[in-house]
């Protein structure tokens, strides 16, 4: 069948007038955008790989779901305004990534994302390890069910995750021509037989993304269709990617066509959100997730530019306050054996460890036993891509290391003094201090 390659051209095929989109784009204007491509295989916080899915929890944060190139998926987890939080699901070490899905905690081939009313992260994995898998907000690996295969309690290609006001998981399977239904807990509850590839709800009413037309099921079994083709027209629909709802409006993503149409409950359109196609702020090319947050504001995953963009009315307020997320804190470390060894090469090699990605600067001073003045460290700047302890390394200057050095080969006593600066999600420095004893 024909396709419209634009979309004054599907207007006029359904009879709808052009001007009738101009006031939507109004109210829901760009507010926001972040994110830009990988330069290359190692996976750097707030770029993104082949952008998969994404979805907006209670609190307001913005989870995004992305694969790299060698095969591994991950999870970043923002702010409304596109500060990162943090990463999961990727090993930090580059070897593992290779192996994704023979680690637990790693995701491998990962087809979709949603976020359920317990704030946790649900995955669809592929491949060698087809399985649903389920994170804490702060990227922990909680437990995974599911498995490949067509009985019940079993998944195919899996492109979409939903969640009902009770907690069941609602999982789109385009492999076996339908929508699992799962407890919260995991267990197979039962199935829908529609193939979907987004869903979304308002009220009882569920909204179910067809490929080229939305489908609407409304209890007990009322099924009603909009925007695909009829005997007069080719439809609005190229390819639908997602659907979103809030309030009384559906958003329906068209990867296709590179737009985003917006309807009422009945299916009637009421406009479109950003531009197409293009990469200027506020257009869209191949835009193949979106979802909404508290208060309807709009985010997609403009797959086509590598980028996050947001749109909502001027001055829309996040659904939570990040300075006021407990559970959130940034939680840094100094460690390392109290005893360290000076060497000319590598001076002082304290451990640092971030809970999530973290830049921020070393410094510090030795003082030396029967030396008046302390000899200063260099600030160095140190940077954590991954969670976890790393050994960083703070000198002095090279008449300094000369001073150190003659000290101990006169066996003198001396401790240096190490501060680490880091600046949380909301500005604040946060300092940790910590003196070891040089030999």
């Amino acid at each position: 069948m024909r396709r419209l390659t634009s979309l004054s051209a599907a207007l006029a095929a359904a009879g709808i007038a052009s001007s009738a989109l101009a006031a939507s784009a109004d109210a829901q204007g760009l507010i926001g955008r972040w994110g830009s491509v990988l330069a290359d295989k190692d996976p750097t916080p707030g770029r993104f790989g082949d952008m998969i899915d994404l979805d907006v929890d209670s609190r307001g944060y913005v989870y995004v779901l992305d694969e790299l190139s060698a095969g591994p998926g991950r999870v970043q987890k923002f702010t409304t305004s596109g500060k990162l939080v943090r990463q999961f699901g990727v090993p930090a070490d580059e070897d593992d990534r290779y192996d994704a899905d023979e680690i637990v905690d790693a995701i491998a081939d990962p087809t979709a994302l949603g976020v359920g009313p317990d704030r946790n992260v649900y995955v669809a994995e592929s491949g060698e390890r087809t399985r649903i898998s389920v994170w804490s907000p702060l990227g922990r690996y909680l437990r995974s069910f599911a498995s490949g295969g067509s009985g019940p309690g079993q998944i195919g290609n899996v492109e979409a995750i939903d969640f009902t006001s009770s907690g069941e998981v609602l999982v789109s399977d385009s492999g076996n021509d339908r929508i699992g239904r799962f407890g919260p807990g995991g267990n197979w509850v039962g199935e829908l037989p529609i193939s979907s590839r987004g869903i979304g709800s308002i009220g009882a009413n569920l909204y179910v993304a067809l490929g080229d037309e939305v489908a609407v099921l409304t209890p007990p079994s009322t099924f009603t269709r909009f925007g695909g083709a009829t005997d007069t027209s080719d439809g609005l629909f190229g390819t639908t990617s997602d659907i979103a709802t809030t309030g009384d409006t559906v958003y329906v993503a068209d990867s296709r066509m590179s737009r985003i149409l917006a309807f009422d409950p009945a299916g009637s359109l009421k406009g479109a959100v950003g531009q197409s196609p293009g990469s200027q702020p506020g257009q869209l090319t191949e835009p193949n997730a979106i979802a909404t947050d508290c208060r309807g504001t709009l985010y997609v995953a403009d797959a086509g530019n590598h980028r996050v963009q947001r749109f909502g009315a001027p001055g829309a307020a996040a659904c939570g306050d990040v300075r006021k997320d407990k559970q959130e804190r940034l939680v840094i470390r100094l460690a390392g054996k109290r005893q360290l060894r000076f060497r000319e090469a590598f001076a002082v090699t304290p451990v640092v460890s971030c809970d999530r990605p973290c830049k921020g600067t070393l410094s510090g001073r030795i003082v030396i036993r029967g030396r008046k003045e302390p000899i200063l460290l260099t600030s160095e700047p140190i940077a954590r891509e991954f969670p976890g302890p790393a050994v960083s390394n703070i000198a002095p200057t090279e008449r300094g290391t000369d001073i150190v050095v003659a000290a101990l080969e006169r066996r003198q006593r001396m401790t240096a003094a190490i501060r680490l600066v880091v600046r949380d999600l909301t500005g604040r420095k946060v300092v940790r201090t910590r003196t070891y004893e040089l030999r």
